[in-house]
């Protein structure tokens, strides 16, 4: 979460003046995250989160977001719902933006201090769990940053990248290109709805124990071990982005006890490992070269996934 477009009280009461939420009481951004705009709005009738979407997210693809959020409450995964206006209607306008209220979910995301063995197997859990579902479901989303949103990232900053890391530029297309040629096929290996963003900042946990997920913005139909391997690098690493055995251990335990790996999942892990490193540390690189001073953001240090990357280039996670 983050706030990108900034919006005030009068904002905040012509919205509601559309739902039957009462009235605002209390507007207050949320600096935490990196792609949204967020704002927890407290009004007569309740706390919520109400979420202006920015630009990568297409307003088309909101349905199916929360068409699968609802599925899998159905289902026993505590997540946000939407709250839909008088009308029925899911998503307003406010400031230019497309804008949903969510409900509120209770609990808080972990410090990456705090994130333990007994976190990651929850995590893991909850994981198995929703691939499993995610098998089931009945709707399909291309993935918006797949390979060819790689290719322009890495156009976009191509010209900039040296100025993180000498040589960075050449290292990202090297690296896009080895991996295109070894892309599997789609019926290689087990697909279906993914979350695509399960970070630390986007699981809560209350009184030690996990109490719901949100951030489904990212959500599509993709290869499972791909969304595993995204998880891990999250969830697994230390900050000098080390393995940590005892966290991998417990994950993938956590995520086995749901829904069993297969072997040719487990040969593509170190694939999976860093391409899904790539992604985030291309956003990242994006964000940090060009992000808009006057967000109540802060970027993400791009250099981190670029060691988690190398970490996997030499090593294989699935034989440790």
């Amino acid at each position: 979460m983050a706030v990108y477009t900034k919006i005030d009280i009068t904002d905040a009461h012509e919205l509601l003046s559309h739902y039957k939420l009462g009235d605002v009481t209390k507007l207050e951004g949320i600096e935490q995250g990196v792609e949204n705009t967020n704002y927890h709005l407290h009004t007569t009738a309740g706390h919520y989160i109400l979420t202006l979407f920015e630009k990568r997210v297409d307003p088309v693809n909101l349905p199916f977001f929360f068409a699968w959020t609802d599925y899998l409450a159905t289902k026993g995964i505590t997540c946000p719902h939407i709250v839909r206006d008088a009308d029925g209607a899911m998503i307003r306008n406010v400031r230019g933006r497309p804008a949903a209220i969510i409900s509120f979910l209770e609990g808080e995301a972990l410090p990456h201090g705090k994130i333990n063995p007994a976190a990651c197997g929850e995590v893991g859990a909850l994981l198995g769990k929703m691939h499993k579902l995610g098998q089931k479901f009945d709707q399909t989303r291309d993935n918006s940053m797949g390979l060819p949103a790689w290719k322009d990232l890495a156009a976009r900053t191509a010209g900039r990248a040296d100025d993180v890391e000498k040589g960075l530029a050449h290292f990202i297309s090297t690296e896009i290109f080895q991996l295109e040629k070894e892309w599997p096929g789609v019926d290689d290996l087990p697909r279906g709805t993914v979350h695509a963003d399960l970070f630390p900042d986007n699981v809560f946990f209350k009184r030690g124990t996990l109490s719901g997920v949100i951030d489904f913005y990212f959500s599509c139909t993709d290869f499972f071990v791909y969304d595993l391997m995204l998880t891990a690098n999250a969830w697994c690493f230390d900050s000098r982005q080390h393995l940590l055995a005892s966290r991998w251990d417990a994950f993938i335990a956590g995520y086995e006890s749901a829904r069993k790996l297969t072997k040719a999942e487990k040969a593509y892990m170190q694939f999976f490992g860093r391409a899904a490193a790539l992604r985030i540390m291309l956003t990242r690189l994006h964000d940090f070269l060009f992000h808009p001073h006057d967000a109540m953001v802060t970027p993400k240090d791009p250099v981190e996934y670029l060691n988690i990357l190398r970490w996997h280039q030499n090593h294989d996670i699935a034989e440790k």
